[in-house]
């Protein structure tokens, strides 16, 4: 949104101009910018352009208030309300429940433009069915696996319903969304099915060669093409070409493997079979895949993926288990076992040569967490972090570390963040 405002001088008794008009902003919406503009004769015209990049949750009125003054100390005032009927809304996205009864819960946010205050409104709880999987969003929905149910539930978060239950043999449980279709892995053997468009299940195949289960899944661009990286139960990184599962060449389909643990120190048999199984897949910048188990991050460029001897970035290996990790303005940041933590992103080459000792990384908070996502726009005016723990999802501000928002939810284990348009 864009404007200009002029302010004129008026003619004084003794017949020259009462000018120039000083501007002073009484009230205007968050994030409005203004500059004063060029003018031949500034004495008798000044004028002002505000400019204001709408953000999540402005949708509604703002009210805005000027008031000029003039060297003889006359004022006026001007007020007017601007409207915004369309923005961007954020929308969270708390997958939770227990194994007997999984729940997805779609919350907003709703700010008062007056006072700039943020609150949390949870739209709907979605009852899934038995066992807590995971989430992708592809087309405007989003996919939900429920894996003792052996179901595929897709919802609408716009309108926050179930629109269906896609049966899936097994248990579904790593999911994600890659070119036209979904792709759903087993939670307990090495097989996979595709969901097309239709919302139908297209092929079933399995990953040739794994001998556990995948755990994680990821849809990647890479300069070769579409490809689906998977994290496995035994802590091993593939790269897939999902082209070949769905001409039905599954054997064509492994292009990769990079074990995780083998970066561990030397285990016996009995350690290795006890480690925890857990872990994930995220996107550190437009060339850079991260890897990471409980004790392990390990980062790919995409560019390199297709080089035939797979070498990580860099390694980095955590003193506290990792539930789950995100980047936020360039810093890695854990929920760990222990609480929350802060890592510095590791040099190119570090962890790669030699063996390194643990990172603790900084400790911020002690309250054992579940999950995290950072909060994409400013929350109040700063940067935030949304934690979630037994049975609370928390804002943070990242900067202070002071709590901006709280609510609570049921064992919430994942959380997304996704974007809409509201009018």
């Amino acid at each position: 949104m864009s404007f200009e405002v002029e302010l004129r001088g008026a003619e004084s008794a003794t017949g020259g101009i009462d000018g120039p008009v000083e501007l002073r902003v009484l009230r205007a919406p968050r994030g409005m910018r203004w500059t004063q503009l060029e003018s031949a004769n500034p004495q008798l015209s000044n004028r002002f352009r505000f400019d204001w990049e709408t953000s999540p949750g402005d949708s509604g009125t703002h009210l805005f208030r000027i008031r000029g003054t003039s060297p003889t100390g006359i004022e006026r005032l001007y007020e007017t309300t601007l409207h915004v009927i369309e923005a961007k809304e954020l929308v969270l996205t708390a997958l939770g429940g227990d194994t007997q009864r999984a729940t997805l819960a779609l919350f907003s946010y709703q700010t008062d433009s007056q006072t700039q205050h943020t609150s949390l409104h949870r739209s709907t709880t979605i009852h899934l069915g038995q066992g807590i999987g995971q989430l992708a969003e592809a087309r405007g929905y989003q996919y939900v696996t429920v894996p003792i149910s052996g179901t595929v539930a897709v919802i609408d978060p716009l309108q926050g319903e179930l629109l269906r239950n896609i049966p899936v043999k097994g248990e579904p449980y790593a999911i994600t969304a890659q070119g036209d279709y979904i792709w759903v892995f087993d939670g307990r053997t090495p097989q996979l099915t595709v969901i097309d468009s239709r919302l139908k299940v297209y092929r079933r195949s399995v990953v040739t060669g794994l001998s556990s289960y995948i755990i994680a899944a990821m849809g990647i661009q890479t300069p070769e093409g579409q490809r689906l990286a998977v994290l496995s139960a035994d802590q091993e990184l593939w790269i897939l070409n999902p082209e070949a599962f769905i001409s039905n060449q599954p054997s064509r389909a492994v292009l990769q493997r990079f074990s995780l643990i083998s970066q561990l120190p030397r285990l016996d048999e009995s350690q290795h079979t006890s480690l925890p199984i857990g872990g994930g897949l995220l996107l550190g910048d437009s060339d850079t895949l991260i890897a990471y188990t409980p004790r392990i991050m390990a980062a790919f460029r995409l560019s390199e993926l297709n080089i035939n001897d797979l070498a990580p970035r860099w390694i980095m290996k955590s003193a506290a288990s990792l539930n789950m990790l995100t980047i936020h303005h360039g810093e890695l940041w854990a929920a760990t076992s222990l609480g929350l933590r802060r890592f510095d992103w590791p040099a190119d080459g570090s962890g790669t040569s030699f063996d390194l000792p643990p990172e603790e990384g900084v400790i911020l908070e002690l309250s054992q967490l579940t999950a995290l996502v950072s909060y994409p726009s400013l929350l109040m005016g700063e940067r935030a972090l949304i934690t979630a723990s037994k049975r609370q999802l928390s804002h943070v501000s990242s900067q202070t570390l002071r709590s901006l928002l709280t609510t609570t939810d049921a064992n919430p284990k994942a959380l997304y963040i996704s974007e809409r348009s509201s009018r």
